[in-house]
Parts: C-alpha cells; structure tokens; sequence
C-alpha cells in the first residue's frame, strides 16, 4: 500500500503545484503566496503565466535546509553556570 498522499505525488516532471506543496508543510496556498510576495522564505518556484509550480528537488532542499538536530538556543549555549 502507497502511503504518500495523492496530493503530494510530484508529476513525472517533477514539477507540484501549491496546493501540493502546502499540504506537503501543514500551510495554506495563501501562506505560500505571502511567501513569494514578501520574500519570507527562500523557496524559488517557477511561474509561466497565471501558474505557479515548485520543483520537488527545491522542496526537498528547502526542508534540508530547516531540519534540525535539537532546539537548543544560543542564549542556552552561551550561559555560565554559577
């Protein structure tokens, strides 16, 4: 049995769509246009036209780029124990 949700399956392309990529991060289609209009996150896309499309390869790389090992903060690693 295929586990992937049939939203998320890229096109042989290789290409998804928002509606794709939003529910692959938990966000909306809207989130994703404030993204791409206020330049929140680095996340290129491709638009031809009207049509916004996301490589699964830029996906992929976006999530690398935020996964992380432990929440530990700079204020923590910095402090000094009496």
């Amino acid at each position: 049995m295929n586990a992937t949700h049939p939203l998320v399956t890229a096109h042989p392309s290789g290409l998804l769509t928002p509606g794709q990529v939003s529910f692959q991060l938990g966000v909306t289609p809207e989130t994703l246009q404030a993204w791409r209009t206020h330049g929140r996150y680095d996340l290129p896309y491709i638009k031809v036209g009207r049509l916004i499309r996301y490589r699964s390869i830029d996906l992929e790389r976006f999530l690398a780029d935020r996964t992380k090992s432990h929440t530990r903060s700079t204020y923590a690693s910095n402090r000094v124990d009496p």
